[in-house]
C-alpha cells in the first residue's frame, strides 16, 4: 500500500483512444488495498480497471533559482510557455518545519519571488492611449427587494471560506455568502453593506449576490443597531438548550456585522 501524500500515476486510454495520465496525491489509506485520493488534474475519460502506478515519493516541485520569476501548476510542471526549468533540486510539497538551530533571527531581505499581482489600476493601454477603467455590473438581491444594482469597480465580499476581492475580469465561481460586511468601492470611495448570508455568482463582470437580508450602512440607524447588538448578546447569556443557542448565535452574528458595516469605513 502507498503512504499517505504519495504521488500516484493512473495511467490509461479514453474510450476515443486518447492518452490518459493523472497525477494523484494519496489522502486515506481505507483497507481492502483501497486509497482515497486527490487529483491534481481533470478526471474526464477515466474507468474501473486502469493501471495505477505508486510512484514511492510526495509531490516534489523544483526549488532554487532558476524558479524565481517562473509559473507553475501543482506538479511542478512550467506553464508560462518560457521553455523548461532546471529540475537538479526537488523538493516535496509536504516538508517538516525547520528545526529550531536551523532558524536565523537577522534582518535580511527574503526573495521569494512574485507573490501579488496589482489589479489595482485597471486601465488598458493601447498606441499611448489610455483608455478608461473597467467596471463591474453588481445586482445585490433579497427576497424582496434590490439593494444594489449599477456599476462598481471592485468589491470585497465575505464567504463561508473566507473574504475574496473581485476586480474586472475575475475568474468566474459561485460561492455561499456569509453573514459579513460587503465592501464596495466606486472610484475612491468605499460604500458597505450588511449581508445576511446567501449565494453569489461572478462571471464575465456581472456579480449577482441573493441573500437573505441586505443593509447599505447608510440606512442603518447607530442607535438602534447598538441597542439591537446589546439585546442579542443579553440573549445569547440566557440561551438554554442547543437549538436556543444557536439562534442566539446567528442573531448575534447579525447584529455585530450591521454595527461592524457602520464603523468599517470611517
Amino acid at each position: 500500500m502507498p503512504n499517505i501524500y504519495n504521488a500516484l500515476v493512473v495511467k490509461g486510454r479514453d474510450t476515443v483512444g486518447q492518452p490518459i495520465n493523472v497525477t494523484c496525491e494519496v489522502q486515506q489509506l481505507l483497507g481492502n488495498n483501497r486509497v482515497r485520493a486527490v487529483a491534481m488534474s481533470a478526471t474526464d475519460g477515466l474507468t474501473r480497471g486502469m493501471d495505477v502506478i505508486d510512484t514511492g515519493a510526495p509531490l516534489s516541485v523544483p526549488v532554487g533559482g532558476a524558479t524565481l520569476g517562473r509559473i507553475f501548476n501543482v506538479l511542478g510542471e512550467p506553464i508560462d510557455n518560457l521553455g523548461p526549468v532546471d529540475n537538479s533540486t526537488t523538493f516535496p510539497i509536504h516538508r517538516s518545519a525547520p528545526a529550531f538551530i536551523q532558524l536565523d533571527t537577522k534582518l535580511s531581505i527574503f526573495e521569494t519571488g512574485i507573490k501579488d499581482l496589482n489589479y489595482g489600476e485597471g486601465y488598458e493601454l493601447r498606441n499611448g492611449e489610455q483608455f478608461e477603467e473597467m467596471t463591474l455590473n453588481l445586482c445585490v438581491l433579497t427576497p424582496n427587494r434590490i439593494v444594489w444594482d449599477s456599476e462598481v469597480k471592485e468589491i470585497i465580499l465575505s464567504t463561508n471560506s473566507g473574504q475574496i476581492g473581485v476586480l474586472p475580469n475575475h475568474a468566474p465561481i459561485a460561492t455561499a455568502v456569509d453573514i459579513g460586511i460587503l465592501r464596495i468601492r466606486l472610484n475612491d470611495q468605499w460604500l458597505t453593506m450588511a449581508l445576511m448570508g446567501g449565494f453569489a455568482r461572478i462571471g464575465n463582470n456581472e456579480i449577482t449576490v441573493l441573500v437573505n437580508d441586505a443593509e447599505k450602512s447608510s440606512d442603518i440607524d447607530p442607535q438602534e443597531a447598538q441597542q439591537t447588538l446589546e439585546i442579542a448578546e443579553a440573549a445569547l447569556i440566557k440561551a438554554e438548550g442547543k437549538r436556543q443557542t444557536i439562534e442566539a448565535n446567528l442573531a448575534l452574528r447579525r447584529a455585530r456585522t450591521r454595527v461592524e458595516a457602520i464603523n468599517a469605513i470611517s
